[in-house]
Formats: C-alpha cells, structure tokens, sequence
C-alpha cells in the first residue's frame, strides 16, 4: 500500500499548528516545514553560505546560528527576497520531507506548511486540509504569540497571499474562527481518511 502525505495548510496564525497537536495526540506524526526548516537553516553550512552571499555577512551570528531577525526584516515586505530565500531553503526541506517518508514505516503521515502552493511539495501530497480563519483572528493570534507588533503580522500575512487552493485536485477546509469547534471537524477528517 502506498504511503500517503497529507498537508495541513493555511496562513500564519490560522491555526495550523492546533490540527497539527490534535493529530499528534491521535498518534499520527506530523513534519512541521516551518520548525525543520529552521532546523535545517541552523545544521546546513550550504544554506548558511548561500544566504551569506545573498543577504550578507549578518545573515549568520558569531555562534554559527541563522539571525532570524534579521533575514526576516529583509524578506518580508520584499518579494524578490523572499522568493531567493524560498528557492535556498525549500529544496532542501523537501528533501528532508522524502527522507522522513521512506524512513517511516507509517502509512499515513502529515505536513504542516503555512505555504503549500510555494513549497515545492505538491507533488508528494495527495490531500491537503487547509485551516482557515478571518484575518483580524489571525493577526491579534500572531501579535499575541510572536509578541510582533500588528504591521509586521500583516507583512507576513501578505507574503503568504496568492494560495488558491482551488488549484488542488483535492482539498478540505477546517474553519478555526475560535467559535466553531476544531477537534469535531479533525475527528471528521480522520475517519473520512480512514
């Protein structure tokens, strides 16, 4: 039986990361784009290099880990930046999401992703689960968590737009408006899956 890869997208703040804890709960293992990348960023001297010489010599701190503040302040709000740091570091997460399937004896296994149609992943996917959320839910979510002040949420949500997931072959939406109750929609999901 062939392995299936299922996303769990939407935008920052939209709650991926809540689909993501009640799946892990569940028993199903769940790769977090997001967190292995910085993983990845921190542990490859190619993309330290790399982003040495695209965004400067402050991309990397004197104890060898990613100044993420920095890169950030540089690519959000800056599209060209933003897609040079996509095209350095997504390749290299995909190859780390093909490793983690074939060493899983899993036949069922989840990304989290807030960019699925940017990420180089879609053909690896054969669902996707899309969390969503109104707008001002999300940025009061992301000032609170990130402690970032309302412009900057707003930066990032925007250097997220443009994912029209009606280009999927298929998908399903989970709504996280804090009203409507999440783990019924996810216990729906997982029996449908099964």
């Amino acid at each position: 039986m062939k392995k299936r890869l299922i996303a769990i997208a939407g935008g920052i703040g939209s709650g991926k990361s809540v689909v993501s804890s009640i799946l892990r709960v569940m028993g199903y293992e769940v790769y977090d784009c997001d967190s292995e990348a910085k993983r990845l960023m921190n542990s490859s001297q190619d993309i330290k290099r790399d982003l040495v010489e695209n965004f400067g010599e402050q991309s990397v701190l004197a104890d060898g880990t990613i100044n993420s503040a920095y890169v950030g302040s540089v690519v959000f709000g800056n599209e060209s930046a933003l897609k040079k740091l996509n095209s350095i570091v997504h390749p290299r997460v995909k190859e780390d999401v093909v490793k983690h399937i074939e060493s899983t004896s899993r036949q069922v296994m989840f990304v989290e992703t807030a960019i699925l149609l940017k990420s180089n992943l879609l053909d690896l996917i054969d669902d996707a689960w899309v969390v969503e959320a109104p707008e001002s839910v999300r940025v009061d979510r992301v000032m609170k968590r990130n402690s970032m002040c309302e412009e900057d949420v707003r930066k990032r949500i925007k250097a997220q737009e443009g994912q029209d997931y009606n280009s999927l072959k298929s998908y399903r939406t989970i709504v996280n408006d804090g009203e409507t109750p999440i783990l019924v929609q996810v216990e729906k999901l997982v029996k449908e899956m099964l």
